[in-house]
């Protein structure tokens, strides 16, 4: 079937990526959680539609993800353990693999910690090949502000 997308279907649809989830053989969720949608692929007339809106996201890998999740945390602010937080967790980094990201993950980080990573981050010369960036900060907080493991 012929397409009129801006892009050959070999450049704008990796292959490689499954079209579809598999179902999982074991679930990360004790049952108390959402389960794990599948990632859909947009169909032609919805990108035609939004292609406007959309950012260019055909580089392998299609971009950069850190996830910063902290559970567990120092006596000193009387933080509590984050119960679900590592499911959370292995429930973000399968979906941002799925959609092609390389993603790495920090567990349990000091506040200090936390801004060096994001600052190391930041500066990766890889930023430069790829399309996309994503952050996730899973932790306690407050409004306008994310507790590291030290409760600072």
């Amino acid at each position: 079937h012929e397409s009129d997308l801006p892009y050959p279907a070999s450049e704008s649809c990796n292959s490689k990526r499954p079209r579809w989830l598999e179902p999982m053989e074991h679930s990360l969720d004790n049952g108390d959680g959402p389960s794990i949608p599948p990632v859909k692929y947009c169909t032609p007339e919805f990108y035609h539609n939004h292609q406007h809106l959309a950012y260019k996201l055909t580089s392998e890998p299609r971009g950069l993800a850190l996830i910063l999740s902290n559970v567990r945390f120092s006596s000193e602010k009387d933080l509590e353990y984050r119960a679900g937080g590592d499911v959370d967790c292995a429930s973000l980094e399968m979906l941002f693999k799925q959609l092609g990201y390389r993603v790495t993950v920090l567990r349990d980080q000091t506040a200090q910690e936390m801004q060096n990573a994001l600052e190391r981050f930041s500066k990766l010369r890889d930023h430069q090949d790829v399309d996309s960036c994503i952050i996730a900060l899973l932790s306690h907080g407050v409004e306008g502000g994310v507790y590291g493991s030290d409760g600072k």
